[in-house]
């Protein structure tokens, strides 16, 4: 297939997470992150459930998003109070952004019977996203076809949109992208015109693809 392709007319914009990358089971091992944060602040026995829970949730969301395997009414119940808490997301963008780990990671404490500040949520976050950096690799053949579009000077973006970082308003709800990111810089976030992210994660699968491609190129 790739033979056939018009290199001299080509454009490739990939998608990240469990495209180029296993997201979902690193995902489960990097929660490991989130149990220690809280573990550090709560205590080993609310760090245990909230850390449990998280991964339940995170599972039955997979399940229903790869063709309603697992439980669709689990399923159906966690989208719901997702959308109660993204209410303003939804109205500026029109849809959810369904895998934010902070919304996961809330109603994860919320189900463990612990009302989480939402700075100690940001921290166990952003250490998970840490540790998602540390175990990402791409998968099988990704290397090689990136290595192919970089051979005929094509040029390549990855983005994503549906694990946007938010912020808790003072009401409990989640109306913006958290504004302290950084951004603009190879290996970090950006956020693109509201509506998506290109995200080139400090991962070493990216940055290895990174060394291939470079992104910042101006046609």
């Amino acid at each position: 297939m790739i033979e056939k392709l018009r290199w001299d007319k080509a454009i490739f914009f990939f998608d990240v997470d469990d495209t180029l990358i296993d997201t979902y089971s690193n995902s489960l091992k990097a929660s490991e992150a989130i149990f220690a944060t809280f573990k550090n602040n709560l205590g080993e026995e609310k760090a245990f459930h909230i850390q449990k829970r998280f991964k339940e949730i995170f599972q039955i969301m997979a399940g229903g998003h790869w063709g309603g395997a697992g439980d669709v009414v689990e399923h159906d119940k966690i989208i719901n109070r997702i959308k109660a808490l993204q209410k303003p997301v939804i109205g500026e963008y029109g849809s959810i952004r369904k895998w934010s780990r902070e919304v996961i990671v809330k109603i994860a404490g919320e189900d463990s019977g612990i009302n989480l500040e939402k700075n100690l949520i940001y921290e166990a976050v952003d250490r998970y996203w840490t540790r998602i950096s540390e175990l990402s690799m791409p998968k099988a053949g990704v290397l090689e076809l990136f290595q192919e579009i970089k051979k005929h000077d094509r040029p390549a973006y990855l983005v994503t949109g549906s694990d946007a970082r938010l912020e808790e308003n003072e009401q409990g709800l989640f109306p913006t992208i958290r504004k302290n990111l950084r951004v603009l810089k190879p290996g970090e976030w950006s956020f693109y015109e509201k509506t998506a992210f290109i995200l080139i994660k400090s991962v070493s699968a990216i940055r290895k693809i990174s060394r291939i491609l470079i992104f910042s190129r101006k046609r």
